[in-house]
């Protein structure tokens, strides 16, 4: 509840001010803007100082906070599945882009789900599509229910820091698919930027933590909602100057 009306807030406040930005709302919230991402994304327990202090902030009627009390009293579900690890074997067999998109695109509940509607919408021939169902169906990541397809699970991660040629190939793919977006799409749909930096190599390990949380964030924001399209972000950093020859990974 709490996040719902956190939400609802700072879309009102988004609505009277279209450049009027989250952290903006933290400042007037008078909380740090990594407290009320974390908030609005679920992935942070509300103490009870602070919830006192935002519903101080908040415009709210009485029954509007007895709700919010009640809600964060109620213990939530405890989630015992984990985001599976998918193996080198697995990942040959799904390495080409089509397959990820497919399962990106089996969460738009309102989008039509017969191969022939997938091809169009991805701009595929439909037989590859086929052959990417039949290839996930083998690799356990989706299944058919009454001759609905289903993904069996709701994300699944990969080896980190291990090479690996599938997954080399599968970024190839993507950085390609990057390439023709140029042209393919307007500035409005699309965000392709870049900075070109000198850096001390012993900072890596900590860019590399920055951007994986940065990706995880971002998700989660723009998962909120009804799901209605399928989007790629790609992230690269990579040396430019050659000071050294250093194994190849994913």
């Amino acid at each position: 509840m709490l996040q719902q009306y956190l939400l609802q807030e700072f879309e009102r406040r988004t609505k009277a001010n279209p450049n009027y930005s989250l952290r903006a709302f933290a400042r007037d919230l008078e909380i740090h803007s990594g407290t009320l991402s974390s908030i609005l994304n679920q992935r942070r327990t509300v103490g009870a100082k602070v919830l006192t202090h935002i519903m101080k902030k908040l415009p709210l009627s009485a029954a509007d906070k007895k709700k919010i009390l009640s809600d964060l009293m109620t213990p939530a579900p405890v989630e015992s599945e984990k985001p599976p690890v998918i193996d080198e074997e697995v990942l040959n067999i799904i390495k080409d882009w089509e397959h990820y998109a497919i399962l990106s695109y089996l969460h738009l509940r309102k989008a039509k789900k017969a191969p022939g509607d997938m091809a169009k919408a991805l701009r595929l021939p439909q037989a590859k599509v086929l052959r990417a169902l039949t290839n996930l169906e083998s690799a356990g990541l989706i299944s058919r229910d009454g001759g609905q397809l289903k993904v069996t699970h709701k994300s699944f991660i990969t080896s980190r820091g291990i090479p690996s040629p599938a997954l080399r190939e599968a970024h190839a793919q993507y950085i390609e698919k990057a390439k023709r977006a140029l042209t393919e799409f307007s500035v409005n749909e699309r965000d392709i930027t870049g900075t070109t930096i000198a850096i001390s190599s012993k900072n890596l390990p900590k860019a590399k933590e920055l951007i994986q949380q940065f990706r995880q964030e971002l998700s989660e924001i723009l998962e909120q909602g009804e799901a209605d399209e399928v989007f790629r972000l790609n992230i690269q950093l990579f040396p430019l100057t050659h000071k050294k020859t250093a194994e190849i990974s994913k």
